[in-house]
């Protein structure tokens, strides 16, 4: 989770860490408005789903919609290597 945001102050010093990354890893990148309004049980529900980012998607952009949407939301959905 980002806890730092771009922009609010003339120097950002980043957290980071070098992780390992093996095929059929996926990665959720997105903004507070999913964050906050998506419990992580449903995230990952949608996650393990599987099938192509572009539907995971949906199905997260679903759940906000179905949680009251209360802020703009956006994400990217990542799969490493490999077909879904």
């Amino acid at each position: 989770m980002l806890t730092r945001a771009v922009g609010l102050e003339k120097e950002v010093q980043p957290d980071w860490r070098k992780i390992d990354i093996k095929s059929g890893d996926w990665f959720l990148l997105c903004s507070d408005g999913v964050y906050d309004m998506v419990p992580d049980s449903k995230l990952e529900a949608a996650i393990a789903a599987g099938g192509m980012p572009h539907e995971v998607v949906r199905r997260i952009a679903d759940e906000v919609v179905a949680a009251g949407a209360e802020d703009n939301y956006s994400m990217v959905v990542i799969r490493a290597g490999g077909q879904a």
